[in-house]
């Protein structure tokens, strides 16, 4: 009886640690004992784990002193019937007790284990110390490896709690979100430096109203000479100070740019728009030019998924056309291409579809010229000077046709026009 008790604690308690025990904690209200645990689970563990060896012990001196321990083969059995009762008694019974609903079973059993705990108390202190030393005493994690233990440690509880039925599809999504939040750089959220609608220092307040009728945006950041030089931003708020819209310089309406490194984790650059004040900073490269912008949208939309205002025009960034065929946005991650058509891609310094295609064709195609490369057929449907809008991307014939086999090689690119 003894073990089984024990054991159902041990038992019930290790279930609850699967899951985020401050879930449990916080969607019960019970008193006492459990959140005390559910604080420093060595407190119950130790105790309880100690009480088992010393039971299993017991046990087997019982049947060593009623069987006779005088040769060998009664020793084999000694120890058999001992690993027998551990199975049993330890580890089966408990489980079949706990198993269901392991929070009950703490709520019943904790009361009556409270005495026990505070005898052993001293020496679950004395080992728990030095468990806690011993962990101490090895090289401190890195800011980077403690991050990465966090997250992987986010993500268990995560998808513990969505087996256990805690949390459904689209909750899991936005947590998984919340995580990778934390691992998020700001060149992988930033609007991209062709995509900057900006202007010049030298415009007048007549020119500023005429490209915010035009583009609709609420700021805009204003350059000396090129995109590389920033002098500031205007926000369209500021011209209701205006008597009159006239041909005065712009420059009087300037507000101070925010620059932030492309390296930038976005969680530190949320910090950063809240010191400052401000929702929007000019991305720079290693070299120092303008890489990008980032608003503090950007980084919301990283979380909650795109928003929409009323100016913003419906486009879909991936389209299911149907037969293994997908039209992706050239601004889209090149994980979607993974996800999507279930093949492996080497990253070689980008992150969008259209830098993959760029980079995997080594200049800028026209308008229905179709590759293959990668396993893969990619047609282009929209492209500019500089960059690919729009691809339409499915399973080559070959690959299809291999069934999953072996694709081609990283650099074999086949031209294909219509």
């Amino acid at each position: 009886c003894a073990a089984v008790y024990l054991g159902a604690i041990d038992a019930a308690f290790s279930a609850l640690m699967r899951l985020s025990l401050r879930l449990v904690a916080e969607r019960t209200n019970r008193p006492g004992s459990l959140d005390k645990y559910l604080d420093d689970p060595l407190l119950l563990f130790i105790p309880v784990r100690l009480l088992l060896g010393i039971v299993a012990c017991a046990a087997t001196a019982l049947i060593a002193r009623s069987t006779g321990v005088d040769d060998a083969h009664t020793l084999g059995v000694v120890v058999a019937s001992g690993a027998a009762f551990v199975l049993v008694f330890h580890v089966l019974l408990p489980l079949a007790v706990a198993g269901r609903d392991p929070e009950r079973m703490l709520d019943v059993l904790l009361p009556t284990f409270e005495p026990i705990g505070r005898v052993l108390g001293p020496m679950t202190r004395v080992i728990a110390n030095r468990f806690v030393t011993t962990r101490r005493s090895g090289p401190a994690p890195t800011p980077d490896e403690a991050a990465e233990e966090a997250n992987e440690a986010a993500k268990a509880y995560i998808d513990t709690a969505e087996q256990e039925g805690l949390i459904e599809g689209e909750e899991r999504r936005l947590l998984q979100s919340i995580v990778d939040f934390g691992d998020t750089l700001v060149r992988e959220v930033m609007t991209p430096r062709p995509d900057i609608v900006a202007i010049r220092d030298d415009a007048t307040v007549r020119d500023l109203v005429a490209q915010f009728r035009e583009q609709e945006y609420s700021r805009f950041p204003v350059y000396k000479e090129s995109l590389d030089n920033i002098a500031g931003f205007i926000f369209v708020k500021d011209l209701l100070t205006l008597d009159a819209v006239d041909a005065r310089p712009i420059t009087g309406l300037l507000r101070p740019a925010v620059f932030v490194p492309e390296t930038k984790r976005v969680p530190e650059l949320l910090k950063q728009f809240q010191r400052h004040q401000t929702q929007c900073a000019i991305v720079v490269d290693e070299y120092g030019g303008t890489a990008g912008l980032v608003t503090i949208e950007d980084l919301l939309e990283e979380i909650v998924g795109e928003i929409r205002d009323e100016y913003d025009v419906e486009s879909e960034p991936i389209a299911d056309e149907g037969n293994g065929r997908f039209v992706f946005s050239g601004k889209v991650g090149v994980d979607e291409i993974v996800q999507r058509l279930a093949v492996e891609i080497e990253r070689e310094g980008f992150e969008t579809v259209g830098g993959y295609a760029l980079s995997r064709i080594g200049r800028v195609p026209t308008v229905g010229e179709k590759f293959d490369f990668d396993g893969l057929t990619v047609e282009i449907l929209d492209a500019e000077r500089r960059r690919i809008n729009k691809v339409r991307i499915a399973k080559s014939a070959a690959a299809e046709h291999a069934n999953g086999a072996a694709q081609g090689e990283p650099g074999d690119v086949s031209v294909r026009t219509r």
